[in-house]
Formats: structure tokens, sequence, C-alpha cells
């Protein structure tokens, strides 16, 4: 994931749900946060909602690999038939 859409306390609840424990800051135009491991993600919400991962690259990869997994905004859709059968139960 390298963007974030929603607010940041569902980016804390999406770092932490991974795994992670660190630390947050507030930045230039968004937030930081470092993680226990070295990794650090930098959000910036009020312009691009892009995430950057700076860091040890080992741990900068492992903590975007551990947000790419918990990302449901990148599900698709459930399909129409789907929800009309289950709803029909």
């Amino acid at each position: 994931m390298d963007r974030f859409d929603g607010n940041l306390k569902g980016l804390k609840n999406l770092i932490r749900v991974a795994g992670y424990n660190g630390s947050w800051s507030i930045i230039a135009h968004g937030y930081e946060f470092m993680s226990r491991d070295g990794a650090v993600l930098n959000w910036f919400p009020d312009f691009s909602r892009k995430i950057y991962y700076k860091g040890p690259p080992d741990a900068a990869g492992r903590l975007r690999q551990a947000l790419a997994v918990g990302d449901t905004t990148s599900l698709p859709p459930t399909p129409p038939d789907s929800r009309n059968k289950a709803a029909s139960r």
C-alpha cells in the first residue's frame, strides 16, 4: 500500500493490527511512524495521501508488505449476486 485514503486513526489501527509497535510524530504536512525495528512510514494526508517508507531496507520492506496484506481497500467488491443470495437466506 503506497496510498492511504482513510484517517489517522485508521492508519494507526492498520499498523497496530499488522503487529507493529513504535512512535508517532507530527511532521511538516503529515505524520511519521517509526517502528521499533527502524522502519519509518511517512504519510501526507492533506496532499497526495501517499505513504513513503524509509529506514533500513529490510525493515521498511517488511512494514510495506505487512500493510499491503492488511489493506482492505484493495479488495475487490463483493459481486451483486453474492449479496443477493446472502440477503435472501
